[in-house]
């Protein structure tokens, strides 16, 4: 324990060097990162926060889990409370799918077994974010963000089903009951939510946007680089150079990891519950995999993938980003007044 704690206070003690000896380097990836979580961040994650959270206290994701339960049996050995986290996983965006699984599994709702697999392709990137920030936003091309989307579902889809071969003990059959509040307070309980989800992610993409332009000029390779910080790391791939066969090929790579910023997101959500992130890691890896594999398939039967970044795309991008980011400060504003009155 010395030994641990003697190696983190010099680990810390250069790092804090690192930072001091790069002021401007890391003053500069901080603006960029501040304006990256403001162009496409915020403004393709925070309404989509809200309307899914919507879903989830009005009961509507419930309801939908319950119908695609048969479904969820079939192809991941799971029940009908592991399609509700899937359904959410899959549209909220990280690390909504993780804190989910905690949740759920805290009040019994899953076994420990089935809680671990799940989050191997349960906690994924939303739509929003890879067809909004990602493609209308950074590559300027909405067609592109939405085949990266689909991708990156379907090979979350086949994560589960060959991870579901590996299902150890019978799942445990519980009804889904989530509390179902008025539409009002179900509004409230969202905006709330998303404003501290939304400050959450982007204060990761802000500490490993400056992580990155410390430790870069040390990492060899794009991909690698993109593999700690998905929002970052999607940046450094479109602005590398490559042809936009390898830029797809690439972003469906690290979109399908997640990056180890997500990764910390998800033991964070997870530390309560006490679930190991093993199959986590093992899941994101077989994902990336697929998920370049199909990308690779695709672009092979299709060659003619149309060009990025349409002048007149991009500045629509950014005149919605502009009107997004305003609705997030108001809601910004009315969460902490809510917090002030509380206190």
């Amino acid at each position: 324990m010395k030994d641990k704690k003697i190696l983190m206070t010099f680990l810390l003690f250069f790092a804090i060097i690192s930072l001091i000896s790069k002021t401007e380097t890391v003053t500069t990836a901080c603006q960029n990162a501040l304006k990256l979580c403001a162009v496409s961040v915020i403004p393709a994650l925070f309404p989509f926060f809200v309307m899914t959270g919507l879903m989830v206290n009005t009961g509507v994701v419930a309801f939908l889990g319950k119908l695609l339960a048969p479904i969820s049996k079939v192809l991941f050995k799971t029940s009908g409370t592991g399609a509700v986290v899937f359904i959410i996983g899959i549209l909220c965006g990280y690390p909504t799918g993780a804190k989910v699984i905690s949740d759920l599994y805290l009040n019994g709702k899953l076994t420990k077994e089935e809680s671990e697999r799940l989050l191997a392709f349960c906690n994924n990137s939303g739509p929003l974010f890879v067809i909004g920030a990602v493609g209308a936003g950074m590559l300027g091309n909405k067609q592109s963000g939405m085949l990266l989307y689909c991708i990156h579902a379907l090979s979350a889809v086949i994560t589960g089903v060959f991870l579901s071969f590996f299902a150890k003990k019978k799942e445990l059959k519980v009804p889904i009951d989530m509390n179902v509040v008025s539409l009002g307070e179900a509004f409230t309980q969202s905006v709330e939510s998303a404003v501290k989800s939304i400050l959450n992610v982007c204060g990761y993409v802000v500490f490993f946007a400056c992580f990155l332009s410390v430790v870069s000029p040390y990492i060899p390779g794009v991909f690698i680089k993109s593999l700690f910080e998905v929002t970052v790391g999607a940046k450094y791939i479109i602005s590398s150079g490559f042809s936009k066969e390898h830029i797809l090929t690439l972003l469906s790579g690290t979109i399908g990891f997640g990056g180890f910023c997500v990764y910390f997101q998800v033991r964070g959500a997870v530390a309560k519950a006490c679930l190991s992130t093993r199959c986590y890691l093992f899941g994101k890896t077989l994902q990336m995999t697929v998920s370049m594999i199909i990308m690779k398939i695709y672009l092979f039967i299709n060659s003619d993938v149309e060009a990025f970044a349409p002048v007149a795309t991009v500045r629509t991008a950014f005149h919605i980003s502009y009107v997004m980011l305003f609705a997030f400060l108001l809601c910004l504003v009315f969460t902490l007044r809510r917090l002030t009155k509380k206190i």
